[in-house]
């Protein structure tokens, strides 16, 4: 059961590293790029690219913000998501 989440997750962290991948490359940036960026070796970037190594949260929240993007948290249920939301505005209307 653990080793089936780990690779559902590892699988999660991969995708999220692809979608960055497109951005950088939308961008016209290179992985030198992010590293001048950001003050990452340049063979960190690579390796986590390449997914050879699945970076620290913190790293990666660096890596997009080199690209002018953040890391948001939602719900995976919809319902939950949408809720959170109206409370959200009914706490900015007061």
């Amino acid at each position: 059961m653990i080793t089936e989440l780990r690779e559902e997750k590892s699988k999660e962290a991969k995708e999220l590293i692809n979608k960055y991948i497109l951005l950088k490359e939308n961008k016209g940036l290179l992985s030198s790029d992010v590293s001048k960026i950001t003050g990452l070796g340049k063979s960190v970037v690579t390796r986590i690219e390449k997914g050879i190594n699945i970076p620290k949260i913190d790293t990666f929240i660096i890596m997009l913000d080199a690209l002018g993007y953040t890391l948001t948290i939602k719900s995976k249920n919809i319902e939950e998501h949408n809720d959170i939301n109206i409370k959200r505005l009914k706490k900015l209307e007061k």
